[in-house]
């Protein structure tokens, strides 16, 4: 499977609108989700220093890692899982389960086409909660059309720029803080995912 530019542009002509057209129908909240990993190596960017004085970042040999589920809405309220290893069909269906207690109501998803994604396992719990909760995939390679890559690109590259934990504990705790206070910042999240190539719900004109 790869990118497919004729598909992507059927999918937002098409495809798109009548999902959001239905979604509207079961007055749902409608989400756009993706997982991450963060490192203990750090997200380094461009910084400046004297000249002839080289910025260094001391890290540590051993590589830490944590995986997050998150999902948004439109009006940038955020939810998310941290789990301490690699993400599982496991994990999506606890974050799902999380996104069910926390949001009353009809959830309409957007996500993409990875393998947990489409595990049985996962379409059997969709199955028993189809009363509840419908996804759907955006189309293969096109992160540009999920708002939520763009949450992670200000939590690694804006938030957490050149942080360097020393230890698995302050990764993970570090991580949670940071997600925490942008999940407080709704006004913020909304101009964050403005980043997308993706018309946003209420940009569609659909009533």
């Amino acid at each position: 499977m790869e990118r497919n530019p004729e598909y992507i542009k059927e999918w937002l002509k098409d495809n798109y609108p009548e999902y959001v057209k239905e979604a509207i129908e079961h007055n749902a909240t409608i989400l756009f989700q993706d997982e991450s990993g963060m490192q203990s190596r750090p997200n380094v960017r461009k910084t400046w220093s004297p000249k002839g004085n080289r910025p260094v970042i001391d890290i540590k040999e051993r590589r830490d890692k944590i995986s997050i589920s998150s999902a948004v809405t439109e009006d940038g309220n955020l939810y998310f899982m941290i789990v301490k290893e690699s993400m599982n069909e496991d994990h999506i269906i606890k974050f799902l389960d999380q996104l069910l207690s926390e949001i009353n109501g009809f959830i309409y998803i957007f996500w993409d086409n990875i393998m947990i994604h489409r595990s049985k396992k996962v379409k059997e719990y969709l199955g028993t909660h189809n009363d509840r909760m419908i996804t759907r995939r955006i189309p293969p390679y096109s992160p540009e059309l999920n708002p939520d890559e763009y949450v992670w690109n200000a939590l690694k590259y804006q938030e957490l720029h050149d942080f360097c934990p020393k230890t698995y504990d302050e990764l993970y705790t570090k991580a949670e803080e940071t997600l925490l206070i942008m999940k407080n910042n709704p006004d913020k999240m909304k101009k964050i995912i403005q980043g997308t190539k993706l018309p946003l719900p209420s940009q569609l004109g659909i009533n």
